[in-house]
């Protein structure tokens, strides 16, 4: 790597950027203007509602009340000691529901005795503001009302008011400072902010040095120039990630002068309010440090979805669900009880949030930052990584990308044997998971375990439905091929293999997933109550056919033939693993997927696969269904929590079996 090449290729992919105008408008204008902007309109509607309610007149119609009562009302109202700031008239009304109806009155009291006691009853438009004030208004005049009523009662007995009907007094006393208070309300805003500012300030650029490229024709001379992709990548990333820090930056800047002048209003309306904005320097400083190590990340993402587009409108609808995602990571600051943990400190987004979230509230945890910052590094370099493979494969580069979605082509005009492309595979996996959320979870909740055999049913019929109406080389796509004998005695062995190690993986996870293992043990303990047959046909049989159609079959073997084999094996293990909806499956689900995704392509048979499937879904139902029985034979899988001798059976067994059986496969080239 060439680092003079790289500043070289730097200089030119900036000074393009900085010459789009829609660059500059997304990382200048709307970060600087938007903030300012958005808190002074905001709080000067705010000034003119509530200076609107404050001169409102509500007209109220009392129906068949006595004066008496209607003056008592109406004089709690207009007593300043009570604080009900609204204005009240009563006006005569011969229809009020009428009236009501039609908005010439706000809201009607009618009265009703039962048993001596009398039921007012409040009638207004809820869908009306003014109404609902009128209406809320009368209420607490009313509930005022009635307190005194009930202490002229007491008084005319004799008995002391302030002794029987407030025995208990209390009073709230706020033991946050004013600093704490105001960073809780900016930790849940914050980090959604800051986050949107990074995804708009990385996706334009990622975008123009991409997709531009292409659109312009340039990307294919930028290749022919003497320099490695490598070298041509990183000079676009560092170019990408410059302008989302700055505008990043920016941002932080433009929020600071609005929470300024927010604050600067507050002390001014709200008399011996005090905020000392050096409390949050630390935090501002920690904020900076992360947002720029999470900028890397997001122009990785972004740079590796936009270099499949095309033309800048097409990356624009690529980048869309990736935004949404960031979004949704964004919000994860106002989800109740989400804290930042050992666990959330490694997820990807929702780490970024809840770390800027608990700064803001002014609590440090560093060795939890540390965690953050590093696996936001680890994940950066992993984008950065895939960005580069993605740039040495010529057939994704100039492939056809996610676009090419070859099932919206009428059946009649299409090739017979033809493979899916991309878009078919990301459309199957979409569909997938929106029938087996909506139609699987339905069929779960209604028919209890027989809902599992539908979800299975989904995984089965849609992979084959889609290969049949392609007109796909079914036996190409599905690798539809004899298994040998050897390569059966193959897979045994590693089944041996990979079962020890997804057993030690397991080990492990229950320790830091301990809500999530249990969740799991709770589900499969319904299943168990089934007759052992029924149980092993649903969890074993089905999916050792139907997941391996769908993942080792569709997925993969469409994307092996559009990436190198084993990007697609991860791609293909990470869908897997997603599918089953389950934190602490998805690791081991994703271990799975890749073992079988191995043995499928180092077997060229789909039925090597299916065999190890079934071996390890058959063990898992025989194990929970008879854990004695195979506690017996194998008390080392019987234990609830592990030794470190035992981690290192697992590993010696897995290691061992694992790549004997690897070593010991042949691929079979001959068709079924």
């Amino acid at each position: 790597m060439n680092t003079k090449r790289i500043k070289a290729l730097f200089k030119r992919e900036i000074t393009d950027i900085f010459r789009d105008k829609k660059t500059l408008f997304m990382m200048v204008a709307i970060p600087l203007l938007l903030y300012p902007l958005m808190i002074v309109v905001i709080t000067l509607i705010m000034n003119m509602a509530a200076s609107n309610q404050a001169k409102t007149v509500y007209q109220v119609s009392f129906v068949e009340i006595e004066k008496e009562t209607q003056e008592a009302v109406l004089d709690i109202i207009s007593d300043e000691e009570n604080k009900l700031v609204y204005q009240v008239e009563a006006v005569e009304s011969k229809d009020p529901k009428k009236d009501l109806d039609a908005e010439k009155i706000h809201c009607y009291v009618t009265v009703k005795t039962v048993d001596g006691i009398r039921e007012f009853e409040l009638h207004y438009l809820s869908a009306l503001e003014d109404s609902r004030t009128a209406a809320n208004t009368l209420k607490e005049a009313l509930e005022i009302y009635r307190e005194d009523l009930r202490e002229q009662g007491l008084e005319e007995i004799g008995v002391d008011p302030q002794k029987y009907l407030y025995p208990v007094t209390y009073e709230l006393a706020d033991q946050s400072s004013n600093e704490e208070s105001m960073g809780n309300i900016m930790g849940s805003v914050v980090p959604m902010l800051i986050i949107f500012s990074i995804i708009f300030g990385a996706m334009y650029p990622a975008i123009d040095v991409t997709a531009g490229e292409r659109e312009r024709g340039t990307l294919e001379t930028l290749l022919t120039l003497p320099v490695t992709n490598f070298e041509m990548i990183m000079s676009k990333f560092f170019a990408v990630a410059l302008v989302a820090c700055m505008s990043a930056l920016l941002n932080i800047l433009s929020l600071g002068v609005a929470v300024m002048f927010m604050v600067v209003f507050m002390a001014d309306s709200l008399q011996g309010f005090e905020l000392h904005l050096s409390s949050f320097v630390p935090a501002i400083l920690i904020t900076v440090v992360v947002m720029l190590v999470f900028a890397l990340f997001v122009s990785a993402i972004c740079l590796c979805t936009s270099v499949f587009a095309k033309s800048f409108k097409e990356a624009n609808n690529y980048n869309t669900p990736i935004m949404l995602i960031f979004m949704f990571g964004g919000y994860a600051g106002m989800i109740p009880d989400l804290e930042l943990t050992k666990i959330t400190a490694t997820m990807p987004i929702i780490n970024v949030t809840l770390m800027i979230e608990q700064l803001f509230n002014l609590k440090y945890d560093y060795p939890l930052f540390g965690v953050v910052l590093l696996t936001n590094i680890a994940y950066s370099l992993l984008a950065i990584w895939v960005l580069g493979r993605i740039y040495n494969s010529e057939a994704v580069l100039f492939g056809e990308g996610f676009q090419n979605i070859k099932i919206i082509t009428k059946r009649s005009e299409m090739k017979q044997g033809q493979m899916p492309g991309v878009g078919d595979v990301i459309l199957l996996c979409c569909v997938t998971l929106l029938l087996m959320f909506y139609v699987g979870t339905l069929a779960t909740l209604k028919l209890g375990f027989p809902g599992v055999a539908v979800q299975q049913g989904i995984i089965l019929c849609l992979p084959l439905f889609y290969a049949w109406y392609l007109k796909c080389d079914r036996k190409k796509l599905f690798t539809i091929r004899k298994i040998s004998i050897r390569n059966i005695i193959a897979t045994i062995a590693v089944w041996i293999g990979g079962y020890s190690l997804l057993c030690l993986l397991s080990g492990i996870l229950s320790s830091f997933l301990s809500e999530s293992a249990m969740a799991v043990e709770e589900t499969f303990a319904e299943f168990t109550r089934q007759p052992f047959w029924v149980f092993f046909l649903v969890i074993a049989i089905m999916p050792a056919i139907g997941e391996e159609l769908m993942f080792r079959g569709f997925l993969f073997g469409t994307l092996k033939t559009k990436v190198r084999v084993f990007p697609a094996m991860l791609i293909t293990s990470a869908i897997f693993g997603i599918y089953h909806m389950s934190l602490i499956k998805f690791f081991t689900t994703a271990l799975l997927g890749l073992l079988l995704a191995l043995v499928v392509e180092k077997s060229g048979s789909l039925f090597a696969g299916m065999l190890l499937h079934l071996m390890n879904n058959g063990f898992s139902v025989v194990l929970m269904k008879y854990p004695k029985v195979v506690e017996t034979y194998l008390p080392l899988l019987g234990k609830e929590t592990y030794q470190p001798v035992d981690f290192l059976v697992f590993i010696g067994v897995g290691v061992v079996f694992l790549g004997v059986g690897l070593w010991f496969m042949k691929k079979d080239l001959q068709l079924k």
